[in-house]
């Protein structure tokens, strides 16, 4: 199924391999101000809840949950189990006092985070009847910490830890299996003065990454004892704006702000910078492997796709000019 919205701005695309199995999002939203359900080329139902443009779309690891946030400051949340799930939302949350920017559902499905304007972020738990009954407020904009707009919100594939990011320049983390029932992150990671463009989790839980706009990538290593303490690397004094790891969680993929890609090996102690990918003429706009990790994709003004199975990756392009841009 293809997730879009109206005038054809893409918001995420959602694929089935049958329709019994897990559905996985493709996610970086544009614009747009409604959702089409598109399952095998047919129009199945319109979805037309949120007032304003819609930030982000997710679906549950498990393929029940379907989320959508917006600028009118709501979550809505829809129920693919149910005999007509597109007859209504089954959840409709309007505790945002301002815009939300992005939303993430926990790998069992049952727990959805929210992060936006203002400094504020939600957790929610999905599995309960009235999950409105039992929201946790994570932030909200609170004196005690240095909370600007929060912009990314990311779980571990492990789901033992959850991370929020934004403005401002710490990193909020907080673990999942102690007690989630007040107002403070586990940890508050802080450093200088440069802004958090991206966060991001290896697969395995092991890494926690930061994109910082003064030209470096955090890495935190989370089986350590001393959570706090980070890596520095260096990105060659280009702003990073994407980070996104292997399935294998071997390469961390850095975008920077000029098109240059960095692959760093994270099976090397410390991580190594492996190779330095100079193909785009403009900033990257989304990375993305493949499952299999041969494969990476980077989207620009051009499109390239990367092979893995050579080193150095060699570049295949696959669209050259801004209206094709990913």
């Amino acid at each position: 199924a293809l997730v879009i919205g109206e005038d054809n701005f893409a918001l995420s695309i959602i694929v089935a391999i049958e329709p019994e199995t897990l559905m996985v999002p493709l996610e970086d939203v544009l614009e747009a101000s409604g959702t089409e359900f598109i399952h095998f080329g047919q129009i199945i139902a319109r979805l037309e809840e949120q007032d304003r443009e819609i930030e982000k779309i997710v679906s549950s690891p498990d393929g029940r949950w379907l989320a959508s946030v917006s600028k009118d400051r709501r979550a809505i949340v829809w129920d693919l189990s149910q005999p007509d799930p597109f007859g209504g939302p089954a959840h409709n949350f309007d505790q945002h006092p301002f815009g939300i920017w992005d939303v993430e559902i926990s790998p069992d499905s049952n727990l959805m985070v929210t992060a936006g304007i203002g400094g504020y972020a939600y957790l929610w738990h999905l599995a309960e009847e009235n999950p409105e009954d039992t929201v946790v407020t994570l932030l909200a904009n609170q004196e005690t910490f240095r909370v600007g707009d929060l912009l990314d919100a990311e779980f571990s594939a492990d789901g033992a830890w959850m991370a929020i990011s934004g403005d401002d320049t710490d990193v909020y983390l907080w673990g999942l299996k102690t007690d989630l029932q007040r107002n403070a992150p586990t940890y508050i990671m802080p450093h200088d003065t440069a802004r958090v463009s991206s966060i991001r989790f290896s697969p395995d839980g092991h890494w926690l990454a930061a994109a910082k706009q003064e030209g470096v990538v955090l890495l935190w290593d989370l089986t350590q004892e001393s959570v706090n303490t980070s890596l520095i690397l260096e990105n060659d004094n280009e702003s990073p704006v994407h980070l996104e790891f292997s399935p294998d969680g071997r390469w961390l993929a850095v975008g920077g702000a000029l098109g240059r890609i960095n692959l760093w090996d994270t099976s090397q102690s410390p991580p190594e910078k492996a190779y330095g990918l100079v193909e785009h003429q403009r900033g990257i706009l989304d990375l993305a492997f493949s499952p299999d990790n041969r494969w990476l994709a980077s989207g620009s003004t051009d499109g390239l796709i990367w092979d893995l199975t050579s080193l150095p990756p060699e570049p295949v392009e696959i669209c050259s000019n801004s209206a094709d841009s990913l």
